[in-house]
Parts: C-alpha cells; sequence; structure tokens
C-alpha cells in the first residue's frame, strides 16, 4: 500500500539521493520498505557536488550522506554550509561508530545520525523521524522557502527565510544561507550580527561557527576568526572538520609553523589527505623542515627538484 497522506503528501517529489563512495546497490529490503511508503533512492552519486546539483535541480527531496574515508560526512556537511538548498534539504548521515567527530556531525544543519551499517529498520525508522521532524509546522514554511530557491524564486525565498531566523530551533538551518546571501551584498556589518547571535544561541554548533569563521576570513580578519576558533575549542574540542579554517586564518597572518601539527592530523586521519599533504609540503618546505618535507612527497627526488625550481623561482632567488 502507498502512503500519500500525512507525513508523505507535502514534498516535490519522493527521490531521495545518496552520497557514498563505496556504496553501488541499495539493499533489497531497504527498497521494498521505502516502496510501501512510496519514497525511493533515486540517485547514489560518488560526488557530493554532483548530489547537490541535483538538489538544486528540484529532483530529490532528501540526502543521506554514507560517511565513509573517501567521502567523509563532515566534509559534505561543511559545502551544505555553502549551498543554501543543499542545506535546507532534510538529510541523514550514516556514520560509524569509530567517527571521531560524529557527536559534531548533528550540529552541521539538523541532520538526523543513524549507526553504520545501513540496515533497513533503523533507516526507514529514521526517514520517517525526518519527515515528520519537516512536517511541523515550522519546518514546512523552511521547505517552502527551498521550494521557492529550487524554482529560482531567490529574492523570495531568502525574504521567507529572513522571516524564520527569530524562530530558535530553526536558527541553525537559516542562518548560514542568510548570511551567504547577505554576503553577496556586502552588508558586513549585518551578516556578522546574525552570525554571533547565531552563535550566542547555539555555542556548540559547528555550522553556524565554521559560517562565521569563513566570514571573517574572507573578511581578511584572521585574528578574529582565530578568537572564534580558541572560543570554538572550549566547547568542543578541536573536531577535524575545523582544521581548515584554522589552517587558513594562520596561513593568513603566516603562522606557518603552527599550520604543520593541523595539517599532519589531517593527514593521519585520512580527511582530505591530498589536499592536506600538498600544503604540508609547501609548509615544511617553508619552514626549513627537509626530513618533513621529502616524506610529504614521496621521498620523490624528481618532484624535489620540480618543487626547488618553482619555489626559488617564485621567490626571486637564484637555485
Amino acid at each position: 500500500m502507498q502512503l500519500n497522506t500525512g507525513i508523505y503528501s507535502h514534498w516535490l517529489n519522493h527521490n531521495i539521493v545518496m552520497v557514498s563512495s563505496e556504496m553501488t546497490e541499495i539493499d533489497d529490503e531497504v527498497s521494498k520498505r521505502l516502496a510501501r511508503r512510496d519514497w525511493k533512492i533515486s540517485h547514489v552519486e560518488k560526488d557530493f557536488n554532483k548530489a547537490f546539483e541535483i538538489l538544486r535541480k528540484g529532483e530529490a527531496s532528501v540526502l543521506v550522506i554514507d560517511d565513509t574515508v573517501e567521502s567523509p560526512a563532515s566534509l559534505v556537511l561543511r559545502n551544505q554550509l555553502n549551498d543554501p538548498i543543499a542545506l535546507l534539504t532534510p538529510t541523514i548521515v550514516i556514520s560509524p561508530d569509530h567517527q571521531k567527530d560524529k557527536n559534531v556531525l548533528k550540529e552541521v544543519g539538523i541532520p538526523e545520525i543513524i549507526d553504520y551499517p545501513m540496515n533497513p529498520t533503523s533507516f526507514t525508522e529514521s526517514l520517517e523521524f525526518l519527515l515528520r521532524r519537516w512536517s511541523s509546522d515550522s519546518f514546512k514554511k523552511v521547505l517552502a522557502a527551498r521550494t521557492l530557491l529550487v524554482h529560482g524564486k531567490k529574492k523570495l525565498g531568502l525574504q521567507a527565510l529572513s522571516q524564520l531566523i527569530q524562530n530558535k530551533e530553526l536558527m541553525p538551518l537559516v542562518t548560514p544561507p542568510l548570511a551567504q546571501s547577505i554576503r553577496n551584498q556586502s552588508d558586513s556589518k549585518v551578516i556578522e550580527k546574525l552570525l554571533l547571535n547565531g552563535i550566542k544561541e547555539f555555542p556548540r554548533n559547528i555550522g553556524i561557527i565554521l559560517s562565521t569563521i569563513d566570514f571573517y576570513i574572507n573578511m581578511a580578519m584572521p585574528e578574529t576568526a582565530m578568537k572564534i576558533v580558541e572560543a570554538a575549542k572550549k566547547n568542543l574540542g578541536n573536531p577535524i572538520l575545523m582544521i581548515p579554517e584554522q589552517v587558513q586564518a594562520l596561513l593568513m597572518l603566516n603562522d606557518i609553523k603552527a599550520c604543520i601539527p593541523l595539517l599532519e592530523t589531517m593527514v593521519e586521519a585520512n580527511y582530505m589527505p591530498e589536499r592536506a599533504k600538498d600544503f604540508l609540503s609547501r609548509c615544511y618546505y617553508a619552514e626549513g623542515q627537509v626530513g618533513g618535507f621529502i616524506n610529504a612527497i614521496g621521498h620523490k627526488r624528481a618532484k624535489y627538484n620540480e618543487f626547488h625550481d618553482v619555489w626559488h623561482k617564485k621567490s626571486g632567488e637564484s637555485a
């Protein structure tokens, strides 16, 4: 029996897009249970950018993130902060218990977190809870704003979101997209007030914190960005998904030495490892840590010579 009433009745469509670097086929029992509810996993994408594009086109109404080494959930969630439609999409994260930052994942937007591996019962129960939550009057208004954005009515969508900013329950969802839209209008004081009010209400919400740090970095205010980082550490420790922002701010402050242990942590945790290694090799070289540099480039002499020549050419020194 298909269900088209209640929590199943007010969506653009009943499609789910999944981001997974490992899963290529959906469990038959999961598919059957979804079909009984008139839903389906319509797309499985390895690249979260492709999944976000599907959401922007209005081809799916729910996002599922499979937390893997190749595509960590924290990376996908942090990129949702820069994509209003993706952030305003009901989201489920499937995460293993050994995930170091599992407890803070729920603080980027308002996702549902379930344990890995995905099993039919926990997944369908989580989906039903998610749909029920987003069927409340407050969340229906978020979905209405999201629908306007999907249909290209950006101004109306953002106006609808701005009317929800005083709703404390919705603040983690509506603050980042509103801040980003206002940034495009260069109204920095309004953005700053919006973000700081969000942190005041939700001091542990890593989504609002990351948006605030990113704002100060883009405003060329790395010292202030680091103040937000240090304040966040008191509440959250130092979650790995906050490290890239720290590295950006420290590089702007020319504190290259402080970047090295942070980038090493990213490499050890296999979190954006190739990008981290790229920056790490440069930091090692800049700090004269030749041993670390050689390890970072995989002991490749040709690569060392190439790096050496480019470095000295750009610095105006003789190689």
